[in-house]
């Protein structure tokens, strides 16, 4: 198995504890989530920036922060 393998079984998992997933929606998410690695204290998205992508954190942690007045 390899490591994009673990990560989808891992996420797929995870779904599982909360909705019920089909084998088709369990290709629909094969096509639509890619793994990808950051190294520590990269910044994924920065004030005014806006998201376009849903991450899943599979290992390790992520820091949030917001500005306030």
């Amino acid at each position: 198995m390899s490591t994009s393998d673990s990560f989808y079984d891992f996420l797929i998992s995870r779904l599982r504890d909360f909705i019920e997933v089909n084998d088709a929606e369990v290709e629909i998410i094969h096509k639509l989530f890619v793994e990808e690695h950051f190294k520590r204290n990269v910044v994924l998205l920065r004030e005014g920036e806006v998201c376009k992508k849903l991450y899943f954190i599979a290992n390790g942690i992520v820091r949030f922060s917001k500005l306030s007045d």
